[in-house]
């Protein structure tokens, strides 16, 4: 592409030398010639947006490095800790670097118990976009300590050569201040904004310094296409290289034979300005599509484009960023430069530190650059084309192993898992536990990275349904729950939000929500399906005496009656073969064994099972009851994944409230001898052991209880009554009578 566009110019340049120099620039042919920057801002909307180069490892990377400069300004006494450290965000976009940012400077000073006024300005166009940012809800704590203020640039609209960009001044919305000089240095921000702004192009033509200019030729049988066509005339001697990019130019003379460059005049003029509040103290941090280094201009990497198409953007190469004249230009005011490009053509990362009032630290700039440079933009994007690309049609997708990988190095980048899930809910992956609870924790990571935009990219949507696929409803309900707060009720997502809610213990909700679903489409089957079936379960549940909704709620924890709309989630908690082994249930292997099991269950008039549902992780275990007149022999379960979290403990004291209110007043249970955390668990519960001595197989087991009946021999007798009812018999040993049971604390 180089090559090629360095062809383009040497041609154009070649052919228009000769032409200019015997044409009148008067002529009425030259009115078709307009400047480049005008016609770049013409034909470009807008560069690419910040928020598109935004990620969590960027925002890292630029908050320690940030912190490390504030750091050595204090330790030097250059920076006052007592004064405002102002951030100033060129390209704020709609908030998603400031927001990245602020989490990242405030976790990291918090760590180290510092209280540094810090205070980013975000730079906005207008005052309605300014005012979004500000009343971002995920931005109104920022907004509300101080951190974060929008700033509309106030100055000298009418100087053409700025065309707006630059300001003498900043003008604060929320602490409304003209922000004039600083005490401290700036730290300036400009990810993304460099390309946005207009650039002169002119050209080295052996000695002579061009300025060229351009003209659209409308392509005949392409109308979206346009021919660009450039002419070169002597630079203008009051062009505004002159005051500031001169020496850039008397370089590019000196070194170019025959090349096209284009000067950043804009950036330049608001480096200055910006420079000047701050009297000579900035760390400017910037990343755009861009060019730093001499050889690549040499060989045309800024020679101007040939044709734009006005319809498909895709299309066009948008001129890059002369990094290599603006570091320059810094470089020759006394800053240190440092700039980074991987790949010709792509993101360059820039940093300059200019301190005009002292010495600047070699060690504190290698320690920024290298913080910085652990981040490259690049970096990031070259993670999420490798995604992509795998998404194609015919591409071999990525195993979500290696797609867990990438997220973690990118540090839950929410771009980068929204291409993942493009395959892994196409292809839903078998995970093992492991990879279970690793993909949790990462889609936790990258939702609390995820900040909502004015349009939905449906990121929202798509972790749901994986968080649902994963088991992880909890998560799968914040989604859900913010998508349709931010962007308006939709019925399919109140339904997949009432299937969390049923699938998590809220029946309740979940009906109300499917009304909702149902008003606003009355034909979505799914919607009316499940409506159908809560409906019929919940009229189930009223017809249960022992079953009371009012008590069966602690906190996120719930009970419910177990029935076979538990069977498929019951699965994966009671995988573990010890949990039949210590409760003597039947192994279950398939959806057909548990609700076989289950309907056996049901079917015995003493039974009364409970499903444990956390609002999280939906059913976590079971808590059961064998019931005769007014004795109920209990177990519990609860899946290994959720143990030593006091589930199980608060699971059976629900299970007692049940009891209770049913009329239940004693309640008993077995324990094996080798299981000590239940044995722990009962004296928690208030159940004490009665010693008695039992024939196999029961010997191996302790047997408590709980009821307000104290006498020994009337416990005994009402114990082995119950078991004799629930067709448990319990075998005494003959050489231990009934009158020697006892209970024991």
């Amino acid at each position: 592409m180089a090559a090629q566009l360095a062809e383009q110019f040497e041609t154009t340049t070649r052919t228009g030398m000769s032409e200019i120099a015997q044409t009148d620039p008067g002529s009425q042919d030259s009115s078709r010639y307009r400047s480049f920057a005008a016609l770049m801002q013409d034909l470009m909307a807008t560069s690419q947006p910040a928020d598109t180069l935004a990620n969590p490892q960027l925002a890292q990377a630029w908050a320690d490095a940030i912190f490390t400069y504030w750091q050595f300004g204090i330790d030097q006494g250059k920076i006052d800790a007592g004064k405002p450290f102002y951030v100033v965000d060129l390209a704020p976009d709609q908030g998603q670097l400031a927001w990245l940012l602020l989490g990242a400077l405030r976790a990291k000073l918090a760590s180290r118990q510092l209280e540094w006024p810090v205070c980013l300005l975000a730079c906005c166009a207008s005052e309605h976009a300014a005012d979004a940012l500000l009343k971002h809800p995920y931005l109104a704590d920022h907004v509300e300590r101080g951190w974060l203020d929008a700033v509309l640039f106030e100055g000298d609209k009418a100087d053409a050569d700025l065309h707006g960009y630059a300001s003498s001044s900043l003008h604060l919305q929320r602490q409304g201040i003209n922000l004039l000089r600083t005490d401290n240095p700036l730290v300036i921000l400009g990810l993304g904004y460099f390309q946005s702004l207009p650039s002169e192009l002119l050209a080295a033509n052996y000695g002579k310094l061009l300025q060229g200019s351009v003209a659209q030729l409308q392509q005949g049988d392409a109308p979206s296409m346009i021919e660009l066509n450039y002419r070169w005339l002597p630079a203008e001697t009051k062009m505004a290289p002159a005051k500031l990019l001169g020496c850039v130019s008397d370089y590019y003379l000196a070194h170019f034979p025959n090349a096209a460059f284009s000067l950043p005049v804009i950036a330049a003029e608001l480096l200055q300005r910006l420079q000047h509040m701050a009297t000579g103290r900035y760390l400017l941090l910037a990343a755009d599509p861009g060019v730093c280094d001499e050889q690549a201009i040499r060989l045309g990497a800024l020679a101007p484009p040939a044709q734009w198409d006005r319809e498909n953007a895709r299309n066009n190469t948008r001129p890059a960023v002369n990094f290599h004249a603006l570091g320059l230009m810094q470089h020759q005011a006394g800053a240190w430069v440092w700039q980074h490009q991987i790949d010709d053509g792509g993101i360059v990362l820039h940093a300059a530190w200019r301190d005009d009032q002292g010495e600047l630290s070699e060690d504190c700039f290698d320690c920024i650059t290298a913080q910085l440079d652990r981040a490259h933009p690049s970096q990031s994007a070259a993670m999420r084309e490798l995604i992509a690309a795998s998404n194609v049609d015919g591409a071999t997708p990525l195993a979500a192993a290696s797609l867990l990988v990438l997220l973690r190095q990118s540090q839950h980048d929410p771009v980068l898992l929204k291409l993942a899930l493009f395959n892994l809910l196409r292809q839903p992956p078998v995970l093992s536990d492991c990879a279970r609870r690793e993909w949790h924790k990462a889609l936790t990571h990258t939702w609390s990275n995820f900040m909502p935009l004015q349009q939905s990219d449906g990121f929202y949507y798509d972790i749901a349904l994986f968080a649902m696929q994963t088991g992880y409803w909890g998560l799968a309900q914040d989604c859900l729950h913010q998508g349709l707060g931010w962007y308006g009720d939709d019925a399919h997502e109140l339904y997949l939000l009432a299937w969390c809610e049923a699938a998590t213990g809220a029946s309740a909700s979940a009906l109300t929500r499917l009304e909702r679903a149902l008003t606003l489409a009355p034909d979505h089957a799914p919607a009316r399906e499940l409506h159908t079936q809560l409906t019929e379960k919940m009229s189930r549940w009223q017809n249960l005496a022992w079953y009371q909704p009012h008590l069966a709620t602690d906190a996120e924890l719930c009970i419910e009656p177990l029935g076979q709309e538990h069977a498929a989630s019951l699965l994966y908690p009671y995988r573990d073969e010890q949990i039949g082994i210590m409760t003597r249930l039947p192994a279950l292997r398939s959806v057909e064994e548990a609700q076989a099991w289950i309907t056996e269950e049901a079917q015995d008039a003493g039974r009364r099972s409970y499903a444990v549902m956390h609002a999280c992780w939906g059913l976590i275990g079971v808590v059961s009851s064998h019931c005769a007149h007014e004795a109920g022999y209990f177990y519990f379960w609860i899946g290994s994944d959720f143990q030593q979290r006091g589930f199980g403990q608060r699971a059976a004291k629900l299970l007692f409230t049940q009891l209770t209110a049913s009329g239940v007043s004693s309640v008993y249970t077995s324990v094996y001898k080798e299981n000590l955390h239940s044995q722990y668990l009962m004296k928690k519960l208030g159940l004490v052991r009665m010693e008695i001595k039992t024939l196999p197989p029961d010997d191996a087991q302790y047997f408590y209880y709980l009821g307000g009946e104290l006498d020994e021999k009337r416990v005994l007798a009402d114990f082995l009554g119950l078991c004799e009812a629930i067709e448990c018999p319990i075998q005494i040993d003959d050489g231990f009578s009934r009158e020697r049971g006892k209970l024991v604390n």
